[in-house]
C-alpha cells in the first residue's frame, strides 16, 4: 500500500483511501496530482539548498521521515535522540577515566616507573576511547543533519534557525558539529598523556 502526501499540509494518506478531499485541508484528492503537486512544492523549496548528506537530497528525507510518522516506527528523531546519549554516555566516561588516571599520577607515594605505568595506559584508554567519540560523533552529525533538513514547520529546522539567528558569532560556530567533545577535549587529553612520557623519557631521565 502506497502512502502519499497532501500537497498543501503534508497529511500522509494511504493512496487507495475512500476520500474526496484531505482530512485535514479539504485539498481535492486526486492520487496523480498530489504526486505531481508534492514533488513540485519540495523541488522548488529545497532544490536550491546545500546538500549536507552524500546519499539521500532532502526532498528523500522528508518523504522518508513522513512515512515514518504515517506508520508509527523508528524515526529520525529517535536515532538522533539515541545517538545523543551514546555519545554523552561515552564522554562521561572519558571524563571519569581521565580524572582516575591524573589522580593516580599526581599521587605523592608513587614512583616515577609507576607514574610512567600510569601514562601508558591511560594513553592507551583514552586513545580507544576517543576513536569510540569519534565514530558516534560523525554518526551524531548526520542524524543531526537529517532532522534539520526536515520541513520548516518541524521542530528541529525551526530551533536550529533560531539558534543560528540568536548566536550567530565565531565561538558559537566554533563549537558547531560537536567538534569540542568529540574532537578537541579528547585529543587535549591525549597530548596532556604524550607530554608526560616525554617528560619522563628525555628531560627527566627516568629509565637512565
Amino acid at each position: 500500500m502506497e502512502t502519499i502526501y497532501c500537497p498543501v499540509c503534508s497529511k500522509a494518506i494511504s493512496s487507495q483511501a475512500d476520500i474526496t478531499a484531505c482530512p485535514v485541508c479539504s485539498h481535492p484528492f486526486n492520487v496523480q496530482e498530489w504526486k505531481k503537486e508534492r514533488a513540485k512544492k519540495v523541488e522548488e523549496k529545497y532544490g536550491s539548498l546545500k546538500e549536507e548528506l552524500k546519499t539521500r537530497t532532502k526532498v528523500q528525507l522528508i518523504d522518508a521521515y513522513n512515512k515514518q510518522k504515517s506508520t508509527g516506527g523508528w524515526t529520525f528523531y529517535d536515532e538522533n535522540d539515541i545517538v545523543q546519549r551514546t555519545l554523552e554516555n561515552r564522554f562521561n566516561f572519558l571524563l571519569i577515566a581521565y580524572t582516575i588516571f591524573l589522580t593516580a599520577y599526581f599521587q605523592p607515594k608513587i614512583g616515577d616507573y609507576e607514574k610512567l605505568v600510569i601514562l601508558f595506559i591511560g594513553l592507551v584508554l583514552v586513545f580507544l576511547l576517543f576513536l569510540a567519540i569519534f565514530r558516534t560523533t560523525n554518526r551524531f552529525n548526520i542524524t543531526l543533519a537529517i532532522v534539520h533538513s526536515l520541513e520548516d514547520d518541524d521542530v528541529s529546522p525551526i530551533i536550529h534557525d533560531e539558534n543560528k539567528k540568536r548566536h550567530d558569532s565565531w565561538f558559537n560556530k566554533f563549537g558547531r558539529k560537536n567538534s569540542l567533545i568529540g574532537i578537541i577535549i579528547p585529543l587535549i587529553m591525549i597530548a596532556s598523556f604524550v607530554v608526560g612520557l616525554i617528560y619522563h623519557f628525555f628531560i627527566k631521565g627516568v629509565t637512565k
